[in-house]
């Protein structure tokens, strides 16, 4: 832990800096009660800032050569004036809720938030699993091997990513239970 006075290094446990005279756990103190029993995981300060991070993405507004394929068979030469159709630019943003700590730096997000979307990742992907594998033997008889191929390899993927969910899901569990029994 550092002085947030001077900057220089204190030993935990102690109740001023050895540099500059400053007290040190009556800043501790406040910081604990107004963050609950949030703590960093890296240093295990309660010295944290919350903060909000937002992604943005954006997708579309470019040709697409699969429309403009398709209107080639259909439509002939003009078919390929499809692949300029429905070009809108979709922007998407995702704010995530990130705790900061003034000690190390060390950026985290709360583990019951990430614990919830892991969870709802799980569900998403279990559903596509049973879509994609209902998918595959529904056309093993009408369409094919190749297509029934394709679904299940595409099931397959959605378990593993299932599987993958419900293990970040109950690390975050644990942590969240660990931290809120300390």
């Amino acid at each position: 832990m550092f002085c947030r006075n001077c900057g220089s290094k204190i030993f935990d446990g102690s109740d001023f800096c050895e540099s500059c005279g400053s007290p040190i756990r009556k800043t501790l103190r406040a910081n604990r009660h107004v963050n609950g029993t949030i703590c960093c995981p890296n240093c295990r300060s309660f010295d944290l800032q919350a903060t909000v991070e937002s992604t943005i993405t954006s997708s579309g507004g470019v040709y697409s050569g699969i429309k403009g394929c398709l209107g080639f068979l259909l439509l002939g030469p003009f078919g390929l004036l499809c692949g300029l159709c429905g070009r809108s630019l979709n922007i998407s943003t995702k704010h995530a809720s990130i705790w900061l700590c003034q000690n190390c730096g060390n950026k985290f997000r709360n583990a019951k938030d990430v614990m919830d979307e892991n969870k709802q990742l799980f569900i998403r992907y279990i559903l596509f699993s049973m879509i994609t594998l209902t998918a595959a033997i529904v056309t093993i008889g009408i369409a094919g091997s190749v297509i029934a191929i394709i679904f299940g390899f595409s099931s397959f993927v959605c378990v593993v990513s299932a599987l993958v969910h419900r293990y970040r899901y109950k690390r975050a569990r644990f942590e969240y239970e660990s931290y809120s029994k300390k």
